[in-house]
């Protein structure tokens, strides 16, 4: 897997892997694919001549805030192999933490947990809303410092059914480069044994 961590907006990084080929016969490499346009994938022969090669992934500068998920495929003669490319572009805005645990929650209880929204950008923003993948998650955004923080309140109802919970909140801003800001959540309703 390539994890570039977090990385800051219109930052240009790279990462290598080699591609090693043990077995027999040649090895060709057919084709390189991946999903995301702002991940550039090269192979290169290594120094040594043989059949390995070295794959360079490219985040570009043009990736925009927030996480980013991909993945490389690499067609050979002998078989296809996945490379997982993952990170987070780190903007103006940012969430602490950057996800949301509610942890164990016995069913019929609830839980309420706090993230800060702080805006390290020149210009002033507004949330304009906070939305919930998950209908047994409910949040609202509460200015602290005009501007330039916000309390966002995240609440797992009461009535949430047994098992995980899982999914993200949208907070959309008026900010023209980051539009909106996804924050993962997740958690387990009951108990862990049956």
């Amino acid at each position: 897997e390539v994890n570039f961590g977090t990385v800051g907006r219109g930052t240009e990084q790279a990462r290598q892997v080699k591609l090693l080929f043990s077995g027999e016969g040649p090895l060709s490499l057919r084709s390189i694919s991946n999903a995301n346009r702002n991940i550039k994938v090269t192979a290169e022969p290594t120094k040594d001549g043989g059949a390995d090669r070295v794959i360079e992934v490219a985040l570009l500068k043009a990736m925009p805030p927030g996480p980013f998920y991909d993945a490389v495929q690499l067609v050979t003669n002998q078989k296809t192999v996945s490379i997982p490319v993952f990170g987070r572009v780190a903007g103006d805005l940012s969430t602490e933490p950057p996800q949301v645990s509610f942890g164990i929650v016995p069913r019929g209880r609830g839980a309420e947990r706090i993230l800060r929204l702080t805006n390290s950008g020149q210009r002033p923003i507004k949330v304009l809303s906070v939305s919930s993948s998950s209908p047994s998650v409910a949040a609202k955004a509460e200015e602290t410092k005009p501007g330039r923080e916000y309390k966002i309140t995240v609440e797992l109802s009461r009535g949430a059914p047994q098992g995980q919970v899982r999914g993200q909140l949208l907070i959309t801003t008026d900010d023209p480069q980051e539009k909106s800001l996804s924050v993962f959540f997740y958690g387990i309703v009951g108990s862990l044994s049956s």
